[in-house]
């Protein structure tokens, strides 16, 4: 299979990684709009039979900033990986992590036991690049403070907004921390990235979750990644939007412990 092309700041980043639990090695990645924090759902029970490990992509959390693209980012996570001894494992994304996780498994498909992709895409279309662009040029001008409303609404439902007051602001209150330039860079890679030649090679299991009311990667998007990689098991959930490891935690956890099992 070919390796996909154009990896850039190929360079060797600092990337904080937490860890937690006992067992087979499930590697989570986070979101452009939500750090590895959201993961704090499921986590808890994760942990209580497999070594859950949660990476905090460049430029989050206390992982260093990089210039790279998908690719070459997926290429610091595998050294990263390296230097963890983790041959093989389990890889769940959501949103960018998604992206990150779908370039992984085509660079490194040997080191991938099992892909759950949740709320992500392959690429996106231009209207999607459109809105992407907004966001990158509102945290450009105007920092996290003014890009937080729309992330949220990317993020949730309006009615799972206005029945979640005080998780909404917990999420919100992370997003401000964001560092812009991090947030920016994001972006673009998001904006670049197309992945869609490699997933009919894709031979790893796979299962495909999707939120309904996603407004960040809507389900078409991740109906074409189900339909394009072979025996790609996709999951619909209703009323859900990007984040259903936080607004759907049991379900998601159901899932993810079924699938991986």
């Amino acid at each position: 299979m070919s390796q996909p092309a154009n990896v850039r700041g190929d360079k060797a980043s600092h990337i904080d990684v937490q860890q937690a639990g006992h067992g087979s090695p499930l590697i989570l990645l986070h979101s452009l709009l939500c750090d590895s924090r959201g993961f704090q759902h499921i986590l808890p029970e994760l942990q209580r039979h497999r070594r859950v490990l949660i990476p905090s992509l460049p430029g989050y959390g206390r992982s260093s900033f990089s210039e790279g693209n998908v690719q070459a980012v997926a290429g610091q996570l595998a050294r990263c990986f390296d230097e963890l001894a983790l041959e093989k494992f389990d890889l769940v994304g959501n949103g960018y992590g998604g992206f990150l996780a779908l370039s992984f498994t085509q660079l490194f498909p040997e080191r991938v036991n099992r892909l759950v992709l949740l709320d992500s895409a392959a690429h996106f279309p231009e209207a999607g690049k459109d809105s992407v662009r907004l966001m990158k040029r509102t945290v450009e001008t105007g920092g996290m403070s003014a890009v937080v409303p729309t992330a949220i609404k990317r993020l949730f439902p309006e009615a799972f907004t206005q029945a979640n007051p005080t998780l909404i602001e917990q999420y919100r209150q992370a997003l401000l921390g964001f560092d812009p330039k991090t947030f920016a860079h994001t972006c673009q890679n998001l904006i670049e990235v197309d992945l869609r030649d490699g997933l009919p090679h894709i031979q790893n299991q796979t299962l495909v979750v999707v939120g309904l009311e996603d407004g960040a990667t809507p389900p078409p998007l991740a109906r074409e990644v189900a339909e394009n990689i072979p025996g790609a098991r996709l999951v619909e959930i209703p009323g859900c939007g990007h984040a259903p490891h936080i607004q759907e935690a049991q379900r998601t956890l159901s899932l993810i412990n079924e699938f991986c099992a």
